[in-house]
């Protein structure tokens, strides 16, 4: 396994490096300060391929090189600012999509999931995780648009989930998955390690706690 991860995020950082190789993540002064280390701000994962945008730091475009991973270049180069930062944070699979008005046209050409949901959350991939058949969010809008397609959600408040500069992150932010494991920056004692082990329970997931306390945004886990 190859891990993407916020350069700031020393223990996930040493934890992941056990299970395998990483690379960190740092935008430098491209976006604002608390979400420099973010690679959830520059890359989507669109059922399977990755759409980078144009300005995604050379060295993270040269471990998807290294690995041969299939690749679509983004059109518009994440801004500064919100919502200049929101162009490629959506969530996609084959059965769902959810999406803002400031998603970029590169990553919805190719979205091919059999429903479409449009909010006006632009951090949705920060906001949003999707366990087996499980959804969990600390987003209110979110949760309500998938409650009212009949979808398992569980809302969880952000109050706990740490990222400096700003009050707090949000639970996207803190999970990464591949095949049956999901990886969490945080511990068993975190505020949501409960709720998650529950969901990873009955959707017969491994929980692999990554962080060394409290839940910690680092703008989502890429597994390659």
């Amino acid at each position: 396994m190859h891990f993407i991860v916020d350069y700031r995020a020393v223990s996930v950082a040493e934890n992941l490096s056990a299970l395998g190789e990483v690379t960190l993540f740092d935008a430098g002064k491209l976006v604002y300060p608390a979400i420099g280390g973010h690679p959830d701000i520059f890359l989507a994962n669109i059922h399977g391929v990755w759409v980078l945008a144009p300005n995604t730091p050379a060295e993270i475009k040269a471990v998807f090189e290294k690995l041969s991973l299939p690749v679509i270049a983004g059109t518009e180069p994440v801004g500064f600012r919100y919502p200049g930062t929101a162009l490629y944070n959506v969530f996609a699979d084959d059965e769902v999509a959810v999406i803002s008005r400031h998603t970029n046209e590169s990553v919805l050409l190719h979205i091919r999931s059999n429903e479409l949901i449009t909010v006006k959350q632009g951090y949705i991939a920060c906001n949003l995780a999707r366990i087996g058949k499980e959804f969990i969010t600390t987003d209110t809008a979110i949760a309500k648009e998938l409650e009212d397609r009949k979808k398992i959600v569980h809302f969880v408040k952000p109050d706990f989930i740490r990222l400096a500069g700003v009050p707090n992150g949000f639970i996207g932010g803190t999970l990464g998955q591949t095949g049956d494991k999901v990886f969490f920056a945080g511990s068993v004692r975190s505020e949501y390690a409960p709720v998650l082990q529950q969901i990873c329970d009955r959707q017969q997931k491994e929980l692999v706690f990554a962080g060394r306390g409290e839940a910690l945004d680092v703008g989502g886990i890429v597994v390659l």
